[in-house]
């Protein structure tokens, strides 16, 4: 059973988290807990913890993808 987040509900444009991706610029990075997370000058999302490197092209993957280290994190 997956458990729901209040921004299913309220749309993520009210998510702090996907806020902070939606504002990012090129060549900028924000720090989420253990992540870093940068938009690059070819227009992919660079999600660095200290073990993993992964790239996205979305916005909404590169916010699922962070979710779900986030919830590693937490564990």
């Amino acid at each position: 059973m997956k458990q729901s987040q209040i921004y299913e509900y309220l749309g993520l444009d009210n998510d702090p988290i996907f806020k902070k991706i939606n504002d990012l610029k090129e060549d900028e990075s924000i720090n989420l807990s253990e992540l870093k997370i940068t938009l690059n000058k070819q227009g992919l999302y660079e999600v660095e913890t200290d073990d993993k490197h992964e790239c996205f092209k979305t916005k909404k993957e590169v916010y699922d993808g962070v979710s779900k280290l986030l919830s590693l994190i937490v564990l």
